[in-house]
């Protein structure tokens, strides 16, 4: 039977836990870890390893309970992420040791019912509890409580360092090899998953790729389904057309991981875009970028992309700033001008003298 954690004794007196799957997944409750957990028996140590986007948050939260108040020493290692409810049972341990490229996240614990009124009030009250239950679990890091809240709220993602530096985690160890502990697929569950894990993702998923050998058996055509171009048809009466889906989560990834754009991965998940709509964003992308080198601020490039900006604008950005490098690079010549004589002023910028030089810049000046 698949689980989300192995459990084992490994010597006298020892034990290791895995939690490398989705907590509380396959209908394996935090009630069976319990159970397993108590029939490992006296051990005086226990090495919990973490590898997991998070999960059900009652579940996590009795786990954590049943390790924190275990008799034996838990020491904790994060051996890719350890996000959401799967940051709290790393707060058991009387160690964590995260590699340098490791990551922690903390958010506001999630929910939904459906039913009445009263029925929402009582899932919004129960995640309200579940939070106060979570920053109490947190509170080791030594931050106040308000800190804590905020850090939740905004969805806060750490490094290793970064999580030495605020406290929730003890000692930092030399990076090692991931492995992808959840399906792109998911990453819309996060609102700001960071650029640097959805490339990881891409890199360590063992996903089929672009040119996938899957065929079509039921028709026998042989024919290889493009794994980002997804189109539902429109119920009858709908003339005939389709409507766009939205692009594979893996694909996205490696088109921007292709296009040297990882960073656009993660708004691009979200957003749930379409293939089409991805093709013209790293286009887009492209031709920003070589507008801002043509004129001279290669540096603003990955903001403007980053911030959503347009052709047009990223445009006008290049036009301010060759504006006003060519009017702060004139120099005024009343200075060496002969007595008796008036200086022929300098008239005011020319834009098609400007967008001249945005489109014929002068190499190796």
């Amino acid at each position: 039977m698949r689980t989300w954690y192995n459990m084992k004794a490994v010597a006298d007196g020892a034990a290791e836990i895995l939690i490398y799957d989705e907590i509380g997944a396959w209908g394996i409750t935090a009630n069976q870890f319990v159970q397993d957990l108590r029939g490992l028996g006296a051990v005086s140590r226990i090495d919990v390893r973490i590898n997991s986007p998070g999960g059900e948050v009652f579940d996590g939260l009795a786990i954590y309970n049943a390790l924190s108040k275990h008799a034996a020493e838990i020491v904790v290692t994060i051996d890719g992420i350890a996000a959401s409810i799967a940051s709290v049972i790393a707060m058991a341990g009387k160690d964590i040791i995260m590699p340098e490229n490791a990551m922690m996240m903390i958010h506001d614990p999630s929910g939904g019912v459906w039913g009445t009124a009263a029925d929402m009030r009582r899932i919004a009250d129960a995640l309200d509890k579940g939070k106060q239950a979570i920053i109490s679990a947190y509170r080791r890091c030594g931050l106040a409580d308000e800190s804590l809240s905020q850090l939740m709220t905004d969805e806060t993602w750490f490094s290793a360092t970064d999580a030495l530096e605020k406290g929730f985690c003890t000692k930092v160890e030399k990076p090692v090899k991931m492995s992808a502990c959840f399906d792109l697929a998911n990453l819309d569950r996060f609102r700001h998953p960071p650029a640097a894990l959805v490339a990881a993702l891409a890199r360590t998923s063992a996903l089929p790729p672009l040119e996938s050998s899957m065929t079509d058996t039921a028709t026998g055509g042989g024919q290889t389904p493009p794994t980002n171009q997804q189109t539902t048809s429109l119920p009858p009466g709908g003339g005939g057309q389709t409507e766009a889906l939205p692009a594979d989560p893996a694909s996205i990834a490696r088109d921007c991981l292709a296009a040297g754009l990882p960073e656009l991965t993660p708004s691009l998940i979200t957003a749930k875009a379409t293939s089409a709509i991805v093709t013209a964003r790293l286009q887009d992308a492209k031709t920003i970028k070589d507008i801002c080198a043509r004129a001279g601020i290669a540096d603003q490039a990955a903001g403007l992309i980053t911030n959503g900006a347009t052709v047009d604008s990223a445009r006008a950005v290049a036009f301010e700033a060759l504006a006003a490098r060519d009017q702060a690079s004139h120099v005024d010549s009343t200075q060496n001008t002969p007595p008796g004589t008036n200086p022929k002023p300098r008239g005011p910028l020319n834009a098609a003298t400007v967008y001249d030089r945005f489109n014929n810049p002068v190499r190796g000046v």
